[in-house]
């Protein structure tokens, strides 16, 4: 069988910079997905900025670039799938080309567009025509986060009590990818209330401190930092008999149990344990095998525009909170 025809749109980090200037082995890009799935074959690129995609294309052997995505369909080169790595701002307008031009299938880097609505009628729109969208929310592709999801469902910790969450870079840029772990480990989550918000990853998108809670009522706390070169993601989920986090940005998984307190009889307390590395480095591997498989069988995906959308209501609800006006009443409550 003839591989799948590939055009990357964006030819930044995620696209092939990651792998590009990476320290350590693993698959951190698209372009080496691609490269690496036999069922692949990138034919084309692109991007605006010509000197990098002349880099990007004698880094990765790709042989024909182009500036505009109406030049790649003018050009009446062929392609099977696209991703579609380029800023958010660019997203809907792929979208809607490319489901224009008959694709028949799409990696999309998330947010899937920077509309909750927008995204959701997308997503309509490619399931009636029964198009696959991988939407990029990485844990759900990594095989060692899947499991300790399973082993939560199964009810192995007891029940959850509460979570605290920190992330960087703005409620929707890296927020939900937090919300969307949150909801693949706890199930759905509603925003709660605003805690606080400032200054995030650019203008429209904020850092907020915000509560959310499942169904159940359970509290879990969103924490926005700015710490400026280095990156903090991490998740404490704290079940009746366990704690588990996950940290990193979900490298590491740390499960500590219950064990019985010396000081005092009857009592337990929350034992030391080490970190387990997940399984991080190859969560694209197994991405880009699923997006295969789901072009050519139209087999299920680990993250799509379900999910996508999920998370990126909650996190638009929190935003949107965030851009309300504070009145007087607000302002008071915020000064005590």
């Amino acid at each position: 069988m003839e591989p799948l025809r590939a055009v990357i749109i964006g030819c930044g980090a995620i696209a092939g910079g990651y792998n590009e200037r990476a320290s350590v082995s693993g698959t951190f890009s698209h372009a080496a997905a691609y490269r690496d799935h036999p069922g692949f074959e990138v034919v084309a690129c692109i991007e605006t900025d010509t000197d990098r995609r002349a880099a990007f294309m004698a880094y990765w052997s790709i042989a024909e670039g182009h500036d505009t995505f109406a030049s790649l369909r003018a050009s009446g080169t062929a392609f099977d799938v696209a991703s579609i790595c380029a800023p958010t701002a660019l997203h809907e307008e792929l979208l809607v080309d490319l489901a224009d031009a008959n694709v028949k299938g799409v990696f999309c880097e998330k947010p899937m567009t920077a509309d909750v609505d927008r995204a959701t009628a997308i997503a309509k729109r490619y399931r009636d025509a029964g198009i696959p969208i991988a939407v990029n929310y990485t844990r759900r592709w990594n095989p060692s986060i899947k499991e300790l999801a399973a082993r939560i469902t199964d009810g192995e910790f007891g029940l959850l009590l509460n979570g605290v969450a920190t992330y960087d870079r703005g409620v929707v840029h890296h927020g939900s990818h937090m919300i969307d772990m949150i909801q693949m480990l706890a199930g759905p989550v509603r925003f709660d209330r605003l805690i606080a918000s400032r200054s995030g990853h650019t203008s429209e998108d904020p850092l907020c401190d915000a509560v959310v809670t499942t169904p159940d009522g359970v509290p879990i706390t969103l924490l926005g930092v700015d710490a400026g070169s280095t990156g903090v993601f991490e998740l404490q989920l704290v079940f009746k008999n366990t704690v588990v986090a996950l940290e990193d940005f979900s490298r590491h998984i740390r499960i500590r149990r219950a064990t019985p307190e010396p000081l005092t009889p009857g009592r337990n307390r929350i034992e030391n344990s080490n970190a387990m590395e997940t399984q991080w480095s190859e969560a694209l591997t197994h991405a880009f095998a699923e997006f295969h498989d789901a072009v050519r069988d139209g087999t299920s995906l680990s993250s799509d525009s379900i999910n996508a959308v999920s998370a990126e209501t909650v996190c638009a609800a929190i935003r949107d909170a965030a851009r309300a006006p504070v009145t007087c009443k607000s302002k008071r409550a915020q000064a005590r």
